[in-house]
């Protein structure tokens, strides 16, 4: 069964819909949430900082590689069950020294992560998910590569996507 892609225009802060929502967006491995979309679901939902803060620190301590991990948190809400899905798949930040930080090979297995807590967490049954178009600006990355990944490991797995524009 396929799933269904559409674009809105608003806030992925402000989810549109019921149900399970997910919330995955691209976050670097060097412990920074200040900026962007993270800046925003930081503002709204502090504690998923925190939690990105303490997955990054773990892995430091342990010399494990982040990059290609993901941080869920679950955010308490009236309305939703709304999961943040903080996606480790960014190498540092966005600089001249450093033009393209995003790290596909780590984006693909965040996305394939993502993927599977849905399929395999009776939580996440039924899950859709709502994100910025992630991937391209302060990541520097494509935008389109990123729709066709969505496409491939989320839309072709029948998982609902929303992708939210200002």
């Amino acid at each position: 069964m396929q799933g269904k892609l559409q674009y809105v225009k608003g806030d992925v802060t402000n989810p549109q819909g019921k149900g399970t929502i997910l919330i995955p967006h691209i976050c670097n491995n060097v412990g920074g949430y200040g900026a962007g979309v993270a800046k925003a679901i930081a503002r709204k939902w502090p504690e998923a900082a925190q939690c990105y803060r303490e997955h990054i620190k773990d892995f430091f301590n342990n010399k494990l590689p982040i990059l290609g991990t993901v941080n869920r948190v679950h955010i308490y809400n009236d309305d939703n069950e709304i999961y943040i899905m903080n996606m480790i798949a960014q190498s540092g930040y966005i600089s001249n020294e450093n033009p393209r930080p995003i790290k596909y090979t780590a984006l693909i297995k965040c996305m394939d992560l993502v993927m599977l807590d849905v399929k395999s967490d009776e939580r996440l049954d039924n899950a859709s998910i709502h994100c910025p178009k992630f991937g391209s600006k302060l990541s520097g990355g494509d935008f389109n590569f990123v729709l066709a990944l969505i496409n491939e490991i989320w839309i072709d797995n029948g998982i609902d996507v929303t992708i939210y524009e200002f």
